[in-house]
């Protein structure tokens, strides 16, 4: 005989289940998980652990990357922030100290992992996606307390000396130089002009001459030595005493009647007889 109460705690348990659904559950726990790793890769000291569990966390095949991409970009957002902070560039070609290389490894993987899902990042946060995964668009290593860059390929080192070598073989062999001694025949007369290859080029067939041909006329000398009759003529000038000369000015001419101090003509003269009077 079923009790009333068990009957309706059975239905009830039917209708409305005691646990989630499976997806709902793995939701929440992987919401939880997402806030748990996002506090924790803000430290140095949970940095290595946090990003090796991000990395088991979206690493099976039925994980949906498109539901949680945003939380996943957030996280690798703030782990790239405390390697800044720890001042560690986060690039392939940077250095970077030897206790902080583990934590770059790292930081690689989880952008390499981001690349690989990238095809399921939506538009708005295809920004963000770039700007993250600019670290990956250089070849380089990472390198340890700044030791020098690997050493490149031998191929092409080999193949630029083969080719070096081969130019240096095809060049002509240097002249002699001065000092060897020529054989007798070879040394030239002192009295005979060495032939100089002439400069002269043909002419066009418009052009009746060349202008190397035309004769530049010879400038004149502007200052000529003088003459020695010249030269004594001036020595016997410079002991000669100069010649004394006064200078009159010319005198000055008074024009008018009214404006001179002249007295006038009509004025009256001792030899001169006044008219009579009557």
């Amino acid at each position: 005989m079923v009790l009333p109460q068990q009957n309706f705690s059975a239905s009830t348990s039917m209708q409305y289940p005691l646990s989630l659904p499976g997806s709902l559950d793995d939701a929440l726990r992987s919401q939880r998980k997402f806030a748990d790793l996002a506090y924790r890769v803000r430290f140095l000291s949970n940095f290595l652990a946090a990003a090796r569990e991000l990395l088991e966390l979206i690493s099976p095949h039925h994980f949906n990357f498109s539901l949680y991409h945003e939380q996943i970009i957030t996280i690798i957002e703030l782990a790239r922030k405390t390697l800044e902070s720890a001042r560690v560039l986060p690039y392939l070609w940077a250095s970077c100290p030897e206790r902080l290389v583990p934590h770059k490894n790292a930081y690689i993987n989880l952008l390499r992992m981001l690349q690989s899902n990238e095809r399921y990042v939506d538009t708005q946060s295809q920004k963000r996606l770039r700007i993250l995964l600019m670290p990956l668009t250089s070849n380089f290593a990472i390198e340890k307390g700044g030791s020098p860059p690997p050493a490149r390929d031998l191929g092409k080192s080999s193949f630029t000396t083969s080719s070096v070598t081969r130019s240096r073989a095809s060049s002509p062999s240097p002249e002699p130089s001065s000092s060897t001694m020529l054989p007798p025949d070879d040394i030239p007369n002192a009295y005979s002009r060495p032939h100089a290859p002439s400069l002269r080029h043909k002419p066009s067939g418009h052009r009746l001459w060349h202008s190397e041909e035309l004769v530049t006329p010879k400038l004149r000398r502007k200052h000529r030595s003088p003459s020695p009759h010249r030269a004594d003529k001036q020595l016997d000038q410079e002991n000669v005493a100069p010649t004394v000369s006064f200078y009159q000015p010319p005198p000055k001419q008074r024009f008018g009647i009214f404006l001179t101090g002249k007295s006038s003509m009509m004025g009256k003269h001792k030899d001169r007889t006044g008219r009579p009077t009557h």
